[in-house]
């Protein structure tokens, strides 16, 4: 899609949403307190042909997409979470048409119902993608909506796309019967090949964000609030431990942690009346992360969605969570004691 990202118009054009448009798609802060409804994405009984198909595109990949003449190239990695019932993926992309840079989150998913994988992607652009995949043991072909910022303007370009495999190295995403705002394009190729990660990544450190420590109030949105303390145990440096009250009463309590081999931000929080959440942050930086969140709040109600996280000065904080379903959510923090 011109409007996407490279990386996403490959990525979710030839995988799904992600990019033609692509998305594969809070912290723990704005799981917790989200009470709201949202589209949940269930994973029972994948079939196994399809868990072995999505295996195979766990990994860190260069993809390259051939616009008019020229060469793309982005990055993207996808990984299993929630006991391989999820795959989720973070990349770094730009505009096909004014090349500004952008970064893109998805997550896909089985639904036991259709029968099929769905896929649900957000880049930082404002765009979105939507995409499912049919596989079966000899074919992988699906549909995919995208909506990207062109000039101002949103525009919605639709494509059948099918996945291609040559070898456990590289596989290409083929996108046919393309159509921009009712205009038909011609095919286009997002060509995946996977990047050694053991000689391209930095070697593993100390975590780079840093510690949001003592007690902050949260108001969303949405209407709700609530507090948190975040304090480090006597001898720790790589992790916090965290305690919600939630303005519905409910009450969590969290662990934060750095996984240094992986470079991720971790957190996980268990509460009452059934409630809980869980955030990777796989892009994280000093006073920026994003990353996938999965929760269930005391209703009963489960949501997954992108969350990026911002610092926007000492002692104050913001997030955005754009859920499965459009839903957009928005946080701000302070910090209002040691």
């Amino acid at each position: 899609m011109d409007g996407v990202p490279a990386v996403m118009g490959r990525f979710l054009a030839s995988f799904s949403p992600l990019w033609s448009p692509p998305m594969f798609v809070r912290s723990a802060l704005l799981f917790l307190c989200l009470s709201g409804s949202a589209v949940s994405l269930r994973a029972q009984s994948m079939p196994e042909h399809v868990k072995n198909a999505l295996d195979k595109l766990v990994g860190t990949w260069e993809i390259t997409t051939t616009i008019d003449d020229r060469k793309v190239t982005e990055r993207v990695k996808l990984e299993w979470v929630n006991d391989e019932s999820v795959l989720v993926y973070q990349g770094k992309g730009e505009n096909f048409r004014s090349g500004a840079k952008v970064r893109f989150s998805g997550v896909l998913g089985w639904d036991p119902v259709k029968k099929i994988v769905e896929e649900s992607g957000f880049d930082t652009s404002g765009g979105t993608f939507k995409a499912d995949h049919k596989i079966t043991d000899k074919k992988w072909i699906g549909q995919m909506t995208g909506t990207g910022m062109v000039d101002g303007a949103a525009k919605v370009e639709k494509s059948t796309r099918e996945f291609l495999f040559e070898g456990k190295d590289r596989w290409i995403i083929v996108c046919t019967d393309r159509v921009l705002d009712g205009v038909n394009q011609s095919e286009r190729k997002h060509d995946f090949r996977r990047v050694d990660e053991k000689s391209d990544s930095s070697q593993a450190g100390g975590c780079p964000w840093e510690w949001m420590l003592g007690d902050w109030e949260v108001e969303r949105s949405d209407g709700t609030s609530a507090k948190v303390n975040w304090r480090l145990p006597d001898g720790a440096v790589d992790y916090v431990l965290g305690t919600w009250h939630e303005s519905d009463g409910t009450v969590l309590h969290e662990i934060v942690g750095w996984e240094a081999d992986r470079r991720h931000l971790v957190a996980h929080a268990y509460g009452t009346n059934g409630a809980y959440f869980a955030v990777r942050f796989q892009d994280v930086q000093k006073h920026r992360m994003t990353g996938f969140l999965r929760a269930r709040n005391a209703k009963r109600e489960s949501q997954v969605g992108v969350l990026e996280l911002v610092r926007v000065e000492v002692g104050k904080a913001t997030s955005r969570l754009t859920a499965s379903d459009g839903t957009v959510v928005t946080e701000v923090l302070k910090n209002v004691g040691k």
